[in-house]
């Protein structure tokens, strides 16, 4: 399981750190010889879309990030239906005063 914030302050962790939201999230379903990548993005921040393939639809905070954490819930669903859970192979963070 691999929990990520929807919001990261860096502050911290480096000199002039700064406060990040979330803005992407690539996930991956399959192995490491094949697969299917879909895309979850907020482009204005506001709203979740889901982008896979030639299909845009919108979505859920829970879908786009929750979801993609592999929780055990969301594995049990893919092993019943014979998909493999989507998991975060990739997100994508903009620095919060540069947004706006």
């Amino acid at each position: 399981r691999l929990d990520f914030p929807e919001r990261l302050d860096t502050g911290a962790l480096a000199p002039g750190g700064g406060e990040y939201v979330l803005h992407s999230v690539v996930s991956h379903s399959g192995t490491a010889a094949s697969g299917h990548y879909v895309v979850f993005a907020r482009p204005s921040l506001r709203r979740w879309y889901i982008f896979e393939d030639e299909s845009v639809g919108e979505c859920t905070a829970d879908e786009a990030v929750r979801e993609q954490s592999g929780q055990d819930a969301h594995a049990r669903d893919s092993f019943a239906t014979g998909r493999s859970p989507f998991l975060a192979f990739m997100l994508t963070y903009l620095r919060e005063d540069m947004v706006a």
